[in-house]
């Protein structure tokens, strides 16, 4: 049994293959709520599983329940520090279209 988490993350997960018959749970967020991510996530410090996501939330869940995680990039990287990972689309494609969403709603206003 694993004592750590593995998240395999991907700029484009439909130009993957590593996912069949795996045992690998893809996107575990997909028909959760907010309330049901956090508890999935806190389910990871007693039972350790392999999953593949694109959910900045669950990311950021991980982060703040403290579960340890091995992040594992399949553009190249891995490492138990999300932080030392170059390059996360996820984090880059939130703060695009946050700006996108800021810079329409200003464009309201005017």
């Amino acid at each position: 049994m694993m004592s750590y988490s593995k998240c395999y993350l991907s700029n484009d997960f439909s130009k993957e293959v590593l996912f069949t018959d795996s045992g690998l749970i893809v996107a575990p967020e997909a028909l959760l709520n907010g309330v049901q991510i956090r508890d999935w996530v806190a389910q990871l410090k007693v039972k350790p599983q392999a999953f593949a996501t694109c959910s900045l939330y669950l990311l950021r869940e991980l982060h703040l329940q403290e579960i340890h995680v091995e992040y594992i990039k399949l553009q190249g990287g891995r490492s138990f520090d999300i932080n030392d990972l170059d390059g996360i689309e996820i984090l880059e494609r939130e703060l695009e279209q946050s700006d996108r969403y800021i810079n329409h709603e200003f464009a309201k206003q005017t």
